[in-house]
């Protein structure tokens, strides 16, 4: 069973999830692991899912004003088609809108737009090349 925690950058587990980003979004494409330390990740509200100890699924949240800003939402490999990046999306979704926030917006690869308009999440814009790996990435946002 799946077990879904807010942490901190102090928790044991936090380089875990670093870890997990990392070896999932930046080391493919041999882009240094400090790239995860952007502007974002010492504000952020930090999810992880996890089962045994391990770290098996991270997303993050942002404010900046009445926007709520989703990103780096990873599931391990070997536990992918488990519903544990729709209950990652679900749960901060549901974390943003407790803390009343207008909207939530991500920028999604290109491919994963599909899975983010299930939750009502509608593309905005033309697809961009992401500054982090270069691929090709789109904004997409949900009014709440």
């Amino acid at each position: 069973m799946f077990e879904y925690v807010f942490i901190n950058m102090d928790n044991p587990l936090y380089q875990q999830a670093v870890d997990l980003r990392y070896r999932i979004f930046f080391r493919p494409w041999n882009i240094k692991q400090e790239i995860i330390f952007d502007s974002y990740e010492d504000t952020a509200i930090h999810m992880i899912c996890l089962t045994g100890g391990k770290v098996n699924g991270y997303a993050r949240l942002n404010y900046e004003g009445q926007e709520a800003i989703l990103s780096q939402i990873v599931v391990d490999e070997e536990c992918r088609n488990q519903g544990l990046g729709s209950e990652l999306v679900k749960r901060l979704v549901d974390k943003a809108r407790l803390d009343k926030k207008d909207r939530v917006t991500l920028s999604a690869k290109v491919e994963a737009t599909k899975f983010y308009e299930k939750f009502a999440f509608v593309v905005t814009g033309d697809s961009f090349s992401s500054p982090k790996t270069g691929l090709p990435h789109i904004k997409m946002i949900l009014q709440l």
